[in-house]
């Protein structure tokens, strides 16, 4: 779970009677219980014989929460064997082990680092669809070699009780110098030399990568279709977002049909609009979502070193 969702639980719980608090701490829990089994499932999947590239993603940052502002950094696997949005994803992330977050552990490293595994469409929908982020692409250079020993470095990360992680700090060790560290753990790119402040921010994380990273199409940003939307609709762009729109979409109607099934997909549109959006597409149009979410592997020939 992201720090943000801590922080809103923890502001929850301060003002909630004795009842409330125990239905705050099951929710938790039952949360952490399906965070855990997406973790396991997706490194269970994770097989170093079919893996054919490696890619850096960065997710751009936000302005609120603050912990968001400098973005955040994940390795993705590109797995010959799976649909493209089935690729595991690694991020680190640090674990309160409860609802109630502390901001000064969360700064002197009073949490640990556990790495955060999920399949690429659960990264897409919390950063693209439901944060509307743009996400960098960068590939990283790798061989059959160095990609067996990533996947063999995280599963010893990722082992109950393991240390390797190390403790969470804002500035210190976040999300960008863990990815160093498992990077260097592995074999397949050593740290930096010039510390600073740099190689800890997630958007600055590619020019602090010691490897020959080679940058590739990046993922966009849902928030500009939504916008052009609001724009062509006439209504604020929250409303777009939040769905609330009027029943005449004639404007959006001779849009690309990949437009608006970006549309149609990642925003709840009212059932009105949403059936003139489908009657303007094309006879039996498909929604790719590879190719709608941009994440379209670049084949095995781009990845190598």
């Amino acid at each position: 779970m992201s720090l943000t969702v801590w922080m809103l639980v923890t502001l929850a719980r301060a003002a909630t009677p004795d009842a409330q608090r125990a239905a705050v701490h099951q929710a938790w829990a039952q949360q952490a219980a399906q965070d855990r089994a997406r973790r396991a499932s997706t490194l269970a999947r994770l097989q170093a014989e079919t893996l054919v590239g490696v890619e850096l993603l960065v997710a751009e940052g936000t302005r609120t929460p603050v912990q968001s502002r400098w973005g955040h950094a994940l390795l993705r696997f590109v797995d010959a064997d799976a649909d493209a949005l089935d690729d595991a994803v690694l991020g680190f992330v640090a674990d309160p082990g409860g609802p109630t977050l502390s901001l000064w552990s969360g700064v002197v490293g009073g949490y640990p680092v556990i790495a955060d595994l999920g399949p690429l469409h659960w990264v897409m929908a919390t950063y693209v669809r439901d944060q509307l982020r743009p996400v960098t692409r960068w590939v990283l250079p790798t061989d059959a070699q160095a990609r067996g020993r990533l996947v063999e470095t995280l599963t010893r990360w990722s082992a109950p009780g393991a240390t390797d992680p190390g403790g969470y700090t804002f500035a210190g060790n976040n999300c960008a110098w863990a990815l160093l560290r498992y990077l260097d753990a592995a074999g397949v790119a050593p740290l930096p030399a010039a510390r600073g402040l740099g190689p800890h921010i997630p958007t600055r994380l590619p020019r602090h990568v010691q490897a020959k990273l080679r940058p590739a199409p990046p993922i966009p940003a849902l928030g500009d279709v939504v916008a052009r939307a609001a724009g062509a609709l006439g209504i604020p762009f929250a409303r777009a977002r939040a769905g609330d729109w009027p029943d005449d979409v004639s404007p959006l109607l001779g849009w690309p049909p990949d437009d608006i099934l970006r549309l149609l997909l990642n925003v709840d549109v009212p059932a009105p609009a949403a059936e003139a959006l489908r009657g303007a597409l094309p006879e039996n149009t498909r929604a790719d979502l590879v190719a709608l979410y941009g994440v379209e592997p670049l084949g095995a020939d781009a990845y190598g070193r």
